[in-house]
């Protein structure tokens, strides 16, 4: 009697009224048919309950139902749905006469799971078994293919299919330009799809998404438009697709029109459509925009959260990109490498050595530990918050070491100004046969300046062009002259400048005229000023320089003059952001803010 209700619940659409039956019964009463258990299963099945449906696979086996075909397909669907391909396969081989059904749920469930090798190897087997291939089979096998990129198999299907009616669907046909696509041959997609005679919205959007991904965005622009002929209306995944064009080719205009048709059709609560445009905007900086965007969308998945995350992490929105972290530690967000990685970046930049040490926590429990890229931003983070000890523990439990790895370990010496350590370091890459690049010197050196290592930073320099065959370039002359100009040295930092080979830029006049404005060397910091002014005439910080240098007493300047080139000098603002980590949680403040 109660299986019978519980399967008519299941039967009439009501799934979840009929596993809340099911959980309240005591099943050891309970007796079901092979009506009731398919009826229960497939309720299972459509609500992802693998708890309630391992609890019917035992009154399957129970009622000696656990070989039938039927029961087991419906069983295999409910594991291969829930993730649990193991338990579904584990069914597969109890089955005894398995049939295209059983096979293509196995074939689809790992395709799902991104094993496209074994759904190959078990579509391959199915037909060596004599059994003719369904529609849902090749759509799963297509699918393995464009996973593992393996084009000549995915050619192969094609052509089991091109002799079949299969081939006038327009499932097949968005399935194969979908995997011609991600095999990297986008000629082939565009072949087919020029030659399909029924192309739905679902084929114009594989063709869109196609170019989108390998950074075609101008040809998915095109297509859009040319859609637009068809009298079809775009759907979320074609919005995304496009927008994804725009985003990989800079389109910001072209973008923005489709947020704005994307508001008029509705579909900017879309998460999909959300999350694509949230990548547009950052891709083309405009990080206010993307999180605009983001605080719109009412629902939000791991998606949304990494890529606001994450591109707040790449413009050095250090303290959003961590304020946004933990308010997605609140909600149990998932974070994958890309974020953590800008988080970890983020925490370096601040000194958040106990926020850096929560996120080597989900560093960790995300199984990332014995990635490279993670590793060394982890050294990089821990070296410039101080924490050399954590730093080196990273470094000693690596199995392969890079060059950047070595490099954020001299990073980290040079930050501690642990000069003896640094020329070890030095010695030893050396001697392993590694070169470090330009990039990694400018470092070393900005972290010399901060480090107080006058003399070192200039052996450095050297050793940089006599020993490691490193052409100076104005980034490092920049950093030589901060690292002179900052600890005092100014006469030598202008006779640097007067002897470099290359023009100086910004941020050369700027340093120079910051540690003017310092150590009150108004002369000097005329001169700078005036430099400054002419690279860039409208830029603020040197305007505020100048006016603090002149409000110290350190030099007298016409304040009419200063006026006219930009405004009143008075009124400009001397404050700036500033961040500091008490307990675990960072805090801003503004500094220099008397108001």
């Amino acid at each position: 009697m109660w299986g019978e209700m519980i399967a008519g619940h299941a039967g009439h659409n009501l799934p979840e009224k009929a596993l809340q039956i099911f959980d309240s019964m005591n099943h050891k009463d309970l007796k079901f048919d092979k009506f009731s258990c398919l009826q229960i299963l497939k309720a299972c099945g459509s609500l992802g309950a693998v708890r309630q449906g391992r609890v019917m696979y035992d009154h399957a086996v129970r009622a000696g139902l656990d070989s039938d075909t039927m029961i087991g397909n419906t069983l295999i669907d409910v594991f291969a749905k829930c993730g649990s391909i193991e338990e579904a396969q584990k069914v597969f081989f109890i089955v005894k006469n398995p049939d295209v059904i059983s096979w293509t749920v196995m074939i689809a469930g790992y395709a799902e799971r991104g094993d496209g090798n074994q759904a190959l190897f078990l579509f391959k087997k199915m037909q060596a078994k004599g059994l003719v291939p369904s529609k849902v089979s090749y759509l799963g096998a297509l699918k393995a293919c464009g996973t593992i990129k393996n084009l000549e198999r995915g050619r192969k299907i094609h052509d089991q299919i091109a002799n079949t009616e299969l081939m006038s669907d327009v499932l097949i046909g968005a399935t194969l330009i979908d995997m011609y696509a991600k095999c990297g041959s986008i000629s082939e997609a565009r072949e087919l799809f020029d030659c399909l005679p029924n192309r739905n919205i679902v084929v114009w959007g594989a063709m869109m998404a196609g170019y989108a991904q390998h950074g075609h965005g101008v040809d998915a622009l095109e297509l859009y438009k040319m859609m637009q002929h068809e009298n079809l209306s775009p759907d979320k995944v074609l919005f995304s697709s496009v927008l994804q064009g725009c985003a990989s080719v800079g389109y910001l205009y072209s973008g923005r029109l489709l947020h704005d048709r994307i508001i008029r059709d509705g579909f900017e609560s879309q998460v999909i459509v959300g999350n694509t445009l949230i990548d547009l905007y950052i891709k083309c900086g405009l990080v206010e925009e993307a999180r605009t965007v983001f605080d719109c969308l009412i629902n939000r998945d791991t998606v949304t959260w990494a890529t606001m995350i994450a591109g707040y992490a790449q413009y050095n929105f250090n303290f959003c990109a961590l304020k946004l972290f933990e308010n997605s530690l609140q909600r149990g967000i998932a974070l994958n490498k890309v974020v953590l990685l800008g988080l970890l970046k983020a925490c370096g930049s601040i000194k958040a050595i106990q926020l850096g040490q929560l996120v080597h926590h989900y560093v960790l429990k995300g199984g990332l530990e014995g990635d490279l890229a993670v590793c060394n931003t982890l050294i990089d983070m821990y070296g410039k918050s101080g924490s050399l000890r954590e730093a080196h523990r990273v470094f000693d439990g690596m199995k392969h070491k890079d060059e950047v790895s070595w490099s954020a370990l001299i990073i980290g010496y040079a930050w501690c100004s642990d000069w003896n350590q640094v020329q070890n370091c030095l010695k030893t890459i050396q001697g392993l046969g590694m070169k470090l690049d330009n990039v990694t010197f400018t470092s070393i050196l900005t972290a010399c300046s901060h480090g107080g290592l006058v003399e070192e930073g200039q052996l450095l320099f050297r050793s940089m062009m006599e020993e490691h065959n490193i052409v100076p370039r104005i980034e490092h002359y920049s950093c030589l002259i901060d690292l002179l100009s900052r600890n005092g040295c100014l006469l030598a930092a202008k006779d640097l400048l007067r002897s470099i080979p290359l023009p100086p830029d910004m941020i050369i006049w700027v340093s120079l005229l910051t540690s003017c404005q310092f150590f009150g060397h108004g002369k000097m910091g005329t001169d700078c000023f005036g430099h400054s002014f002419y690279l860039d005439p409208n830029d603020p910080s040197s305007f505020m320089l100048m006016a603090k240098l002149c409000a110290d007493g350190s030099w007298h300047l016409d304040t009419q003059k200063m006026s006219e080139l930009k405004g009143n000098p008075e009124g400009q603002s001397n404050c700036a952001l500033a961040w500091i980590e008490v307990g675990g949680k960072i805090n801003e403040f503004i500094t220099g803010d008397h108001g």
